[in-house]
């Protein structure tokens, strides 16, 4: 019997940095991937496989334009385009809509298998990440258990940011003329980074 467990956490700059470039890749090959099985049906009448599309983002991978998709754990990557055949199945067995194309403003999640992370004294580390994810542990995982999967996510239109130095909760728009400027300011001595979903709506 298998139970999940949902946790906080509050990244290192270096941590937000590196899951946000997952999220904004995975977003890139589940798009992708999308495009190129709706086209092959439309054009050819033709259905891609999950293999297919695997070694498409072998190719990816390979293109200069993309070599970015390298500095990043295949895990996740992989497991989106599972997520994404999953979701083709369940519409042709008329279960579920037609897949949607990914959009930044809807947040978004990564998940890992075993091969992803790493578990070590019960510490959680992701695949490419020299730190730990600093949980905030509202439960204990029970003794003896160690996770078969991890998935990072990225509520849709989050508003605020914990700070690192002195453990309060910020709201984002207390600083919102110079955030539509597209700077950095500082609160309690830690950065703080323009929102996506404000940048969008001051057009920047």
């Amino acid at each position: 019997m298998q139970r999940a467990f949902r946790y906080r956490f509050s990244p290192t700059p270096a941590q937000e940095s590196l899951l946000r470039r997952t999220l904004g890749c995975l977003r890139l090959v589940c798009n992708r991937a999308l495009e190129a099985r709706s086209t092959a049906w439309v054009t050819e009448s033709t259905s891609i496989s999950s293999l297919q599309t695997s070694a498409m983002l072998t190719g990816w991978k390979q293109q200069r334009e993309l070599e970015f998709l390298n500095e990043l754990s295949s895990v996740p990557l992989q497991q989106c385009l599972r997520h994404l055949q999953t979701a083709f199945s369940n519409f042709c067995s008329k279960r579920a809509r037609y897949p949607n194309f990914k959009k930044k403003r809807n947040g978004g999640s990564a998940e890992c298998s075993s091969s992803g992370f790493r578990w070590r004294d019960g510490q959680l580390f992701l695949a490419k990440g020299l730190e730990q994810l600093p949980l905030r542990w509202s439960r204990q995982i029970p003794e003896g258990c160690i996770p078969s999967s991890v998935t990072v996510s990225l509520p849709e239109g989050i508003r605020d940011w914990d700070c690192p130095s002195c453990g309060v909760d910020h709201d984002r728009d207390i600083a919102q003329n110079v955030l539509a400027a597209g700077r950095a300011v500082a609160a309690c001595g830690a950065p703080v980074r323009a929102n996506s979903q404000h940048r969008g709506r001051h057009g920047q």
